[in-house]
């Protein structure tokens, strides 16, 4: 298993990836990437590529979202949201 956290600079190939990746019905409150204090909940899909350099990540692709909630007292929202294409995004 690799070491967690950022690279150094000593080895950055180690860290260095690239691939295709497919999430479907992800639940954003119980995945673990969001703080479940922040409110913030709802159905993602995504399809696109994440590729590291061993410094950052970025991911480009569609990202689509159902019963998105972004507020703690909000309720969730009727209508799918839609990103389209996500040209490019930095993702740490």
């Amino acid at each position: 298993m690799a070491p967690q956290g950022r690279s150094t600079p000593a080895m950055p190939a180690l860290y260095s990836a690239a691939g295709q990746v497919m999430v479907h019905q992800m639940n954003l409150a119980a995945s673990g990437f969001i703080d479940p204090a922040s409110g913030i909940s709802g159905i993602a899909d995504f399809d696109g590529t994440v590729s590291s350099d061993g410094h950052a990540a970025k991911t480009s692709g569609t990202l689509n979202g159902r019963q998105l909630q972004v507020v703690q007292k909000g309720s969730p929202a009727r209508k799918a949201a839609a990103t389209g294409n996500i040209p490019s995004l930095t993702i740490w």
